[in-house]
């Protein structure tokens, strides 16, 4: 083996330049070696895995029985994250590809390694990172809070060709109350990886009928999740305030008195606006007395009348004497 050795050695240091270029190109071409690529790090990506094997020599018996060959045998075996994905065999060579959908992959870093062992168990590693975010993009924006209110946005997912690329969940919150949570409103899943416009009622159904909720602080949430679970939140405060606008007069308190004014309700999609009720109280005795109710139709400033509201006039003269208070809610 010394022997070997010393011969190669001087062989080696007398080699003209241009051969000894020639002699190293060889010995690396035959090098066992492995090489991995991947072409992105969002929808579909290709994998390509490759292993070069180095001819070893084998040799059997000694002397006259002594018999050699050469195997150029070798594994290529590939991984990710640690995990083995696959396993091939090749006389020289092997490979192996595949596609990743990495709309469904979890978010972070996924390093992907192809390792070639050649008959000797003589292995070489290459491997490739890449970094998973599909993290959508999420716009939210609200409209005045009253009848029916605008909520809309944009959303945006990362390609997934395993399926949908995402949906958009929307959920409230009532502040009126101490342990205020949020309730879930609707979802609605979306395809496609372009950026996309949504509304309230593309996303429940219907739309959001500001005129039916009571007075306060409410909080719309709008969450887009993607196919792998990342997600993005945009939360929109709104506070809203449907108290309607009032008047009431009152004419000589005597027979045919007149009670009238005029009355203004926020719209409410949903169904009449809003109603007016008249009691009467007798200060002499100190409780309302329910006089009539009426409902009203549309958001605009409308007159109306007692008569209106409870179907005949109030004949002050039929009342004994007295202080009343007419109210009128």
């Amino acid at each position: 083996m010394f022997q070997f050795e010393k011969k190669f050695v001087l062989l080696f240091l007398f080699l003209p330049l241009s051969l000894l270029f020639i002699f190293l190109s060889v010995v690396s071409s035959y090098a066992t070696s492995a090489s991995i690529n991947l072409s992105g790090n969002e929808g579909l990506v290709s994998l390509a895995a490759q292993g070069n094997f180095t001819p070893r020599k084998f040799c059997r018996g000694t002397g006259d029985n002594k018999k050699c060959w050469m195997n150029d045998s070798g594994t290529l075996s590939i991984t990710h994250n640690k995990r083995r994905m696959a396993t091939r065999t090749g006389h020289g060579s092997a490979s192996w590809s595949t596609t990743i959908d990495a709309g469904a992959m979890t978010q972070g870093k996924h390093t992907y390694s192809a390792t070639a062992c050649d008959s000797k168990g003589i292995c070489s590693t290459s491997s490739q990172t890449i970094t998973i975010d599909n993290t959508p993009e999420l716009t939210a924006e609200t409209g005045e809070p009253e009848g029916a209110m605008q909520i809309s946005g944009s959303v945006d997912f990362k390609d997934h060709p395993g399926g949908a690329e995402g949906r958009i969940d929307i959920y409230l919150k009532d502040h009126r109350y101490r342990y205020a949570r949020f309730y879930h409103h609707g979802r609605k899943w979306f395809e496609g990886d372009q950026a996309t416009s949504w509304t309230y009622k593309d996303i429940v159904g219907h739309i959001f009928d500001a005129g039916s909720y009571a007075n306060g602080k409410y909080t719309i949430r709008v969450t887009a999740t993607a196919a792998n679970g990342a997600t993005k939140t945009v939360d929109k405060v709104i506070t809203i305030d449907n108290t309607p606008e009032l008047t009431a007069e009152t004419g000589e308190p005597e027979g045919a008195m007149q009670i009238s004014g005029s009355v203004d309700f926020k719209n409410h999609p949903g169904g009449a606006e809003g109603r007016i009720d008249i009691h009467v109280k007798n200060n002499r005795y100190g409780r309302y007395s329910y006089h009539g109710r009426k409902w009203f139709e549309g958001d605009q400033a409308t007159a109306w009348t007692y008569k209106d509201i409870t179907g005949h006039i109030f004949d002050a003269g039929g009342y004994a004497n007295g202080e009343y208070t007419i109210r009128v809610t």
